[in-house]
């Protein structure tokens, strides 16, 4: 009897032990700061069911690059070169003054994906290729924008033409509505041009991710040090681009339906038209995710088309993205 009762503790004992781990859990120093409450798990904690996800508007590969230039313009060789700028991708889709921009976003053909919003983002364009002329040493003005004086731009690209430098940044000086001219100093000299030619130019030192001045009372040029003064009642300060885009998003292949900014009769005169929403109606003027809901479940392969109209008077580079759940079963 004595002996049973060992047995019986004994096992009783065992029983309560603590079961050993695989050996690398000896070595494991992550750190779980609870449950994926986002994430979707069976009922009885298994296989995970759904995983955050998000669609670009501009999706990878976003170019292959040029033939190589050993080989010429032969195209069957295979060899391509993509520089470093280019393999990180375009930085935004090009959108002219009042122009529209049409965005298809197809799925991935894995699984189906259910949408939750969509965010959107613009900002100014801020380099051209414009034409050169030695007959008064002028830089014709882009036909998207405009130059002004105090502007410092840098020449990237030169043909036909020599006098600037390459890489340095000149003051823009000599403003006209067609064309200007360009300083080594703030209001000196003009750069001589000695042949005709074009350039490709961008503007620095300015703020362009935004359609106004985060320094007020604003001064040209750009003082040394900021002014630290907050934004004033007349919002001059920190109003994006995107304020001055409407949207539209359909599912074509989703029963070809709009989700919202579709065509329907207009409030003055009854036409059926297009009738795209404000994106500030959709989205807060400031970051996060204050934005309209738009959940909407989508197959694989399936495609999310926006459209994109433009008010502002400048050339824009939109960029955003879609966020939501694959769902995995």
């Amino acid at each position: 009897m004595k002996s049973e009762n060992h047995r019986l503790e004994g096992k009783a004992l065992a029983d309560r032990l603590p079961v050993p781990g695989p050996p690398q859990m000896a070595i494991d120093y992550a750190v779980q700061f609870g449950d994926p409450k986002r994430d979707y798990h069976g009922i009885d904690g298994g296989t995970l069911k759904a995983y955050p996800f998000f669609y670009n508007f501009i999706r990878a590969p976003y170019q292959i690059g040029t033939p190589d230039d050993a080989f010429g313009a032969n195209q069957d060789v295979g060899i391509y070169r993509v520089t470093s700028g280019s393999a990180e991708g375009p930085d935004g889709l090009t959108l002219v003054a009042g122009g529209i921009l049409d965005i298809p976003i197809v799925m991935d053909n894995d699984t189906n994906f259910h949408l939750l919003y969509a965010k959107y983002g613009a900002f100014r364009i801020t380099d051209f290729t414009v034409v050169t002329t030695d007959a008064g040493d002028t830089f014709a003005q882009p036909l998207t924008d405009l130059i002004v004086a105090g502007d410092r731009i840098i020449i990237d690209t030169l043909t036909s033409t020599t006098g600037p430098v390459i890489g340095v940044p000149y003051f823009v000086i000599s403003v006209t509505a067609t064309t200007f001219q360009i300083s080594a100093t703030d209001g000196g000299a003009a750069i001589v041009l000695t042949t005709n030619g074009t350039a490709h130019f961008y503007k620095t030192g300015g703020i362009y991710g935004s359609r106004e001045y985060l320094l007020y009372p604003y001064t040209n040029p750009y003082p040394t040090t900021a002014q630290g003064l907050l934004p004033d009642v007349a919002r001059n300060t920190r109003i994006p681009y995107w304020s001055e885009l409407d949207v539209s998003m359909y599912m074509p292949s989703s029963g070809a339906r709009d989700v919202y900014g579709g065509f329907q009769r207009a409030p003055i005169g009854g036409a059926t038209e297009e009738q795209p929403l404000p994106i500030l109606d959709l989205q807060g003027d400031q970051d996060g995710l204050g934005m309209l809901k738009t959940a909407f479940q989508l197959t694989k392969s399936a495609t999310v088309w926006i459209r994109i109209r433009s008010r502002s008077r400048f050339p824009l580079r939109v960029y955003g993205h879609l966020f939501g759940y694959k769902i995995t079963a």
